[in-house]
């Protein structure tokens, strides 16, 4: 069985680019088996009003 964990390092400054990382562990193994690394920033958006 495999799980899925997943971490997302931001900086305090939004504008600057964190790390979303997910890792896959196996249970089987006993171990992180895989991990992935995805730019992201930290900031929201604001939608106009429909």
């Amino acid at each position: 069985m495999n799980m899925w964990k997943i971490t997302i390092d931001l900086y305090s400054d939004r504008y600057k680019e964190g790390v979303l990382h997910l890792w896959i562990y196996s249970s089987t193994l006993g171990k992180y088996i895989e991990k992935y690394n995805c730019p992201c920033l930290g900031r929201g958006v604001t939608l106009p009003e429909a």
